[in-house]
């Protein structure tokens, strides 16, 4: 299977909201020859057992690739709130937050909560922290 997964549109008449190929996102996260894949879940279904869920998905990926699929091993995770969902009055908060921040110098935030939750956003977070991180040890050597 090429790429790194797919979202299921409501309707689609898949009970999976989405699949990730987390062995091809993720090089190393499975055994030489062997697939991992993420089945994500939603809504009223998320509250059926780990049994049920297991066999959901299992079912949804067989009807998407059109073949069996017979794992080794099945395990279900729970993540009640889901995805992090940003409230109103967020971007006040992280501006505030970057204020406080001007009054403490050598401090630098990086993470999901201040430009996204996707990887990228992420990555994008990580790399300007370690900037500003660079740039003031660079000031703090000068003499």
């Amino acid at each position: 299977m090429a790429g790194h997964g797919l979202l299921i549109a409501q309707g689609e008449g898949y009970r999976v909201r989405g699949f990730t190929w987390t062995h091809q996102k993720w090089p190393g996260r499975a055994p030489e020859g062997m697939g991992l894949v993420r089945a994500y879940l939603s809504g009223e279904v998320a509250r059926l057992s780990e049994a049920e869920l297991a066999r959901l998905a299992l079912e949804d990926l067989r009807r998407f690739l059109g073949q069996e699929v017979r794992p080794d091993q099945t395990f279900v995770f729970r993540f009640p709130e889901g995805m992090p969902s940003y409230r109103v009055g967020y971007l006040e908060r992280v501006e505030r937050l970057e204020m406080a921040l001007l009054k403490a110098p050598g401090v630098f935030l990086a993470g999901n909560y201040l430009m996204g939750v996707g990887l990228p956003e992420v990555v994008r977070s990580g790399r300007q922290a370690a900037e500003r991180a660079l740039a003031y040890l660079a000031l703090a050597k000068t003499p």
